[in-house]
This record gives C-alpha cells, sequence and structure tokens, in this order.
C-alpha cells in the first residue's frame, strides 16, 4: 500500500494549526478574564504564567516522586526518568521555578496571604513527614498538617456568609514595636503619596479567591478622602452594635454565660463608647444564629439579622454606624498593646461580586461607604496599634453591609483566643472609632477617662 506523503503532511499541518488555534482561544478568553479583574498591562504575560504555572503544579502532584526533592533543593528535577511531557515543560517553562520556589520562601516568611488556597494545601502535601520519608501514598490523613488553612467548609452557605473562618497566616505573638511602627507607617506614607490601586490591594487587603477587584470600586483617592465625620452627639443613638452570629464563644467562655460570648464583647465595645467618648450606642444583644429554634450561621441567621437591623434603623434614623461584630475560627490570633494580650481584628467586607461578575441580586448603593469606613478604621489602627489589626478581608457577597455607609463587619480573635483578650481589643478599636467619626486623630475627648 502507497502512502501519499503530501496527504500525510498536510493533516499534520491542518492538526497542528487547529492546537494553535485553540491555543490562542484560550489565551484571549483568559486575557479578557484578567482584564476585567485587573490592569490590562502584563495581561497577556500573567495569563501565560497562570496556565503554564497550574498545568506544571499538577505536573508536580503526580510526579510525587520528585517532590521532596524540589522542595529541598528549591530547583527543577533533572531525573533520567523524567515523564517526557514533564521534562518538556521544566526544560521549557522556567516559570515552574516560581511557581515552587518563590511562593515557597513564601510561606516560610508568613506571607502565605500573597498565595492560594490550593498551593497551600500542595505545600502541606510536600512538606508533611510521611511524604518526606518517601510515604505519600500510603493513605496518611493530611489533616494534621493543615492546621493553618483556616478555611472551613462545613460552615459555608449557598449564600455565601461568612465562614468565620478565614485564610490567615500563622499564629504568631505579635508585639507593637518601632520597627513594626515604621513599617506600617511606611506603608501609609506611600499610599497617600502614590495614589495606587495596586499598591492599595497588594498591601491592604486579602483578596478571597470567590471575588476581585477594580479600580472603579477601590478608587483609592475616593476612599481616602471621604468624608465619614459625624457631629457626636450622646443624646440619640448613632452607633449600632449587633451579632449575626451571637453564639459565638471563646476557649475558656462559661457555659450558658452570656458575658462570656461575642455579645459580652460587644457589652463592653458600648460601655467605652459612650462612657468614654460620649457616643450614645445601642447594643442589640439579639441571637440570631438560634431564632427559629435551630442553630444557624448560614443564610438565616443573616435573614434574620437584616430583619432586625432593618427594623432598629427605623426606629432611629439617628443611626450612622452599624458593626456587626464576629468571632473568628482558626489559630489563636493575639498581640501585645499596654502590656495586654489582646485579641486581633480583622475587617471584613462584601463586594457584591463573584468570580463571574457583580451579584445583581444583591445590590450594595453602600458600597464605596462601606470599602472607605473600613479602609479608614484600618489606617487608624495601623498609626495607633500597628499590629491590632490583620489586612481587611474581601470576600463576594454582601453581608447586610449596605444598610448605611459605614458599615462593617468585625472579626474579633479566633475561638482559641480568650474572654480577657477578646475584651481587651474593644479599648484600643473603640478610640478608632472615634477618631474616624470624630476627625480628631490627635486629641481626645473631655470625657474620656
Amino acid at each position: 500500500m502507497k502512502i501519499d506523503r503530501r496527504n500525510m503532511w498536510n493533516s499534520l499541518h491542518q492538526v497542528f494549526w487547529i492546537i494553535v488555534s485553540l491555543f490562542a482561544i484560550i489565551i484571549i478568553i483568559k486575557c479578557c478574564a484578567v482584564t476585567t479583574k485587573t490592569d490590562f498591562s502584563d495581561t497577556f504575560k500573567e495569563v501565560i504564567e497562570e496556565m503554564v504555572s497550574d498545568f506544571s503544579l499538577s505536573l508536580y502532584q503526580e510526579q510525587s516522586n520528585y517532590l521532596s526533592y524540589i522542595v529541598k533543593s528549591a530547583v527543577l528535577p533533572e531525573l533520567e526518568d523524567s515523564n517526557p511531557i514533564f521534562k518538556f515543560m521544566t526544560s521549557m517553562f522556567p516559570i515552574q521555578q516560581y511557581t515552587i520556589s518563590e511562593k515557597m520562601q513564601m510561606v516560610m516568611n508568613g506571607d502565605v496571604e500573597e498565595t492560594d488556597n490550593e498551593f497551600i494545601e500542595v505545600m502541606k502535601l510536600m512538606t508533611s513527614d510521611s511524604f518526606m520519608n518517601g510515604n505519600a501514598g500510603s493513605g496518611e490523613d493530611d489533616s494534621t498538617h493543615n492546621s493553618e488553612l483556616l478555611v472551613d467548609s462545613e460552615l459555608s452557605d449557598v449564600e455565601g456568609n461568612p465562614r468565620d473562618s478565614y485564610y490567615e497566616d500563622d499564629s504568631t505573638v505579635a508585639s507593637s514595636t518601632a520597627v513594626a511602627n515604621n513599617s506600617l507607617l511606611n506603608k501609609i506614607h506611600s499610599l497617600e503619596s502614590s495614589r495606587d490601586y495596586t499598591y492599595l490591594i497588594k498591601n491592604f487587603y486579602i483578596v478571597d479567591k470567590t471575588t476581585y477587584t477594580t479600580k472603579t470600586e477601590f478608587d483609592v483617592d475616593k476612599l481616602l478622602d471621604k468624608d465619614l465625620t459625624i457631629s457626636i452627639n450622646s443624646e440619640k443613638p448613632q452607633v449600632l452594635i449587633y451579632h449575626t452570629h451571637a453564639s459565638e464563644a471563646f476557649a475558656d467562655s462559661r457555659k450558658n454565660k452570656t458575658e462570656d460570648t461575642i455579645v459580652g464583647v460587644g457589652e463592653r465595645l458600648t460601655e467605652i463608647l459612650e462612657e468614654q467618648y460620649g457616643i450614645n450606642v445601642i447594643h442589640d444583644t439579639s441571637v440570631y444564629d438560634m431564632m427559629g429554634g435551630t442553630f444557624d450561621r448560614g443564610t438565616k441567621a443573616y435573614d434574620y439579622s437584616l430583619k432586625g437591623v432593618t427594623k432598629i434603623l427605623k426606629e432611629n434614623p439617628s443611626i450612622k454606624v452599624i458593626i456587626d461584630l464576629h468571632r473568628d475560627e482558626g489559630e489563636k490570633r493575639v498581640t501585645q498593646i499596654g502590656g495586654k494580650d489582646t485579641a486581633q481584628i480583622m475587617l471584613f467586607n462584601g463586594l457584591s461580586r463573584n468570580a463571574n461578575g457583580d451579584n445583581k441580586y444583591i445590590p450594595n448603593e453602600n458600597l464605596t461607604g462601606n470599602l472607605a469606613f473600613s479602609l479608614q478604621l484600618e489606617l487608624q489602627a495601623m498609626k495607633e496599634y500597628p499590629t491590632l489589626m490583620k489586612r481587611i478581608y474581601l470576600k463576594s457577597y454582601r453581608y447586610n453591609l449596605h444598610l448605611l455607609p459605614r458599615a462593617t463587619l468585625v472579626e474579633l480573635g479566633t475561638a482559641n483566643n480568650t474572654v480577657e483578650e477578646a475584651k481587651n481589643a474593644m479599648e484600643p478599636f473603640a478610640k478608632i472609632i472615634y477618631q474616624v467619626l470624630s476627625g480628631n486623630t490627635t486629641q481626645t475627648p473631655a470625657t474620656t477617662k
């Protein structure tokens, strides 16, 4: 049988161009996706790096015999029995060295907020004792290697309400040092002078993978310059503190003792704002996550709190600020302020946008106000108490923050913090709230004790 080499060559030529065309289409689609989330600059490079990185990461997982070598040496394997495709990728695309080496260094430096959950999971597997000993396939439960992965799938819900368990860095006891203070002050100065969107997102936020940011809502000028001050009047309620998850407690909380729950911490914040700063506060102690007779920290709890808070706002139109005070999950977050162990705080914003675009069924006309309020609180805390705040967490839904411009969700410490540590955080936090609302960042009010 005679083979027509010309026809065979034409067929191969057609197959080649089909593959090239498909690859080009993929790049175009991903470029379009990236440009809706970030600046257009370097989009093509980012897309190529992402595609190669994702593909190579999956190859690394398949090539389990080489992973411990990668971790220890931080170089690409050059073993003779490598899979041909694997060898081709490792030789042609040095981006893998970034995927493993640089990101691994970020993990070791504690700056895991710059990475993603999937990568951390791979890192946990790669650095587990069983894997390093060559027993990665033994079937050992690697849950013990994931103590720093604070995403709790059991607490998620279809409405995207806070799972009270977020991707965070290692547990450390932080202290307010001059070095930390200077570093944060330099960040603030750089932001205020550059007014740069990219710098803002990189240094002041943790962006959950369920959402993304754009320059439209993160207009640095608008967020920094927005006037959030109010005329403080102790005669009328101006601040509402409530708890969508009122049953949240701490490591040493006593059973059936409300004062040991997040509600008790909210009562402490209320006392300080009223007695020291002359701010009239309504503290809603409703247990929204137990309404209806069943425990719920998902959609129902937020539905109940929405109804309750809306009613309070209608009855008290003088309220200008609402704070949904929570307690997070995960490793203890503690710092030293004034010689006291103090739980750290993480502010939380919902963007009403998932990875596919805006969630039009949950609009938030007060998003700019929400973002400005949390950012100004964050910046003022960085100036006064350098280690009090974690970076602001951004996620996809709105968490009832649409009710007022000055609305924020606060994650205070974790279930591993003590009641005392949580309550200790309320004094510095109250001061920050007063400073942002009054515009008085250098003096204390006459009512301060």
